[in-house]
């Protein structure tokens, strides 16, 4: 059965303080877990600051879902919804998710 993966790009406002894009990181990384983890169907969640700024996109979010409906649920989460409206102040980001193995190798 094929998961669905999901990828975050964020790119901070120019006048972000360094502590400010830390906080942000902190609380993505944490993110996966406080909105259900394992049991909300969240088979993978990692975030770190992305290694290629050439772009001007500062972090990078990968996760897998055990199905659509686990990523849709995310996206309804308080928690989530309560990240993106703090990041909506701070970024902008794109987002894509598609079907494909758990393992690509």
């Amino acid at each position: 059965m094929e998961k669905v993966w999901h990828v975050g790009l964020i790119s901070f406002k120019p006048d972000v303080s360094v502590s400010a894009r830390e906080a942000v990181l902190n609380k993505l990384k944490a993110l996966g877990e406080d909105c259900g983890g394992e049991k909300a169907g969240i088979l993978f969640w990692a975030t770190e600051e992305n290694m290629d700024l050439r772009k001007n996109i500062h972090l990078v979010e990968l996760s897998a879902f055990k199905n659509y409906a686990s990523l849709q649920a995310l996206r309804e989460h308080p928690k989530h919804k309560e990240f993106g409206e703090m990041l909506s102040k701070i970024a902008d980001w794109w987002t894509g998710d598609i079907y494909a193995p758990m393992s690509p190798v």
